[in-house]
């Protein structure tokens, strides 16, 4: 088996999204530890006993099942335009964090987990296509995401010409330019874009295609918050106006935000990809970047690579898959 360093764990444990994976692994195993989270929002003296359930869990031994339920469950509850649930607030605290150290310890020794810190495997890359919808192709990658820019530009002036901040766009990504999105292939054939996506509408059917990514690409590694406020250091472009109103409610900071220039991103790389662990430590947090500036990753999924590249192509037909009872099976009709 493998084990869990303690950094890695430290990792884990450090973002919202990551704390409510090992919460979701332990609590249905702890017939008290739900009704202690809600006592505990409504009167936080209650958290000693969320402590207690946690540490009369035991050792615990994650299934795969209960691992990938668990991940599927972290991110569908993700709120970049709302403040955090109040289970979120009670496993922020540092005792909560302490007790769920073991449980911790205990999803990263799962063979199941063992993808979660890998780099982007570019030899088995799947695009995923959503209710046989047509898959989305990058093509003209600089073209869209020099429009990409442009909007987010203008985005931001007309914000800065309200009176009052109003909800908009939330996200940190380049999700309206276009670009090829893509995750690894999992030993089943599937992929983690079946069910990993933020803000996603759970769909039952998906198409899964190969694609070709050339050798030699150039891919950043985003391993965990460093990673991705480095990343906006490098390539900021300012989105106070437009996100402040959301991202306020979603961190309770307030002050000058930036998301990555992904069109300055895509000159010197031809793809950016985030681990699992990375999502997981940094998702829906006020991440620093420099001089009273921070950013936040929203909307990239775990295990997402975006391509900015136009030789990254769809090589084989897609490949029809179905949600039967929470499995994902072959279509063999098509």
């Amino acid at each position: 088996m493998r084990t869990a360093d303690a950094a890695t764990v430290d990792l884990l444990l450090a973002g919202p999204r990551g704390r409510t994976v090992c919460w979701e692994v332990v609590a249905d195993a702890v017939p008290a530890a739900r009704a202690a989270v809600r006592a505990a929002a409504a009167d936080p003296a209650g958290t000693r006993h969320v402590v207690d359930a946690l540490r009369s869990a035991g050792d615990v031994a994650p299934t795969p099942a209960d691992v990938s339920r668990a991940l599927d469950l972290a991110v569908a509850g993700v709120r970049y335009w709302q403040p955090p649930d109040e289970q979120d607030a009670v496993l922020a605290d540092p005792r909560v964090v302490a007790a769920l150290e073991p449980v911790a310890r205990a999803v990263l020794a799962a063979p199941s987990t063992g993808w979660w810190s890998q780099p982007c495997t570019t030899a088995a890359q799947v695009l995923t296509a959503y209710d046989d919808a047509a898959p989305a192709r990058g093509e003209g990658v600089l073209a869209a995401l020099d429009a990409w820019r442009a909007r987010v530009v203008a985005e931001e002036r007309e914000a800065g010409g309200r009176r009052r901040p109003v909800s908009g766009s939330w996200w940190s990504t380049p999700a309206s330019a276009g670009l090829t999105r893509t995750t690894r292939r999992l030993p089943d054939g599937t992929a983690p874009g079946f069910d990993l996506v933020e803000d996603g509408d759970g769909w039952d059917v998906v198409t899964a295609y190969a694609v070709d990514v050339p050798a030699g690409a150039r891919v950043l590694e985003l391993t965990g918050p460093e990673d991705v406020a480095a990343l906006v250091a490098d390539h900021p472009l300012e989105v106070t106006a437009s996100r402040q109103r959301d991202w306020y409610e979603a961190t309770g900071r307030s002050g000058r935000w930036l998301v990555p220039d992904h069109r300055a991103i895509a000159d010197a790389y031809d793809g950016v990809h985030v681990t699992v662990l990375a999502w997981a430590a940094a998702a829906g947090r006020a991440l620093p970047v420099g001089e009273g500036t921070a950013t936040v990753l929203a909307g990239w999924d775990p295990d997402a690579t975006y391509w900015y590249a136009d030789d990254v192509t769809i090589c084989t037909p897609g490949r029809r898959w179905c949600r039967d009872d929470a499995r994902w099976r072959r279509d063999v009709a098509r």
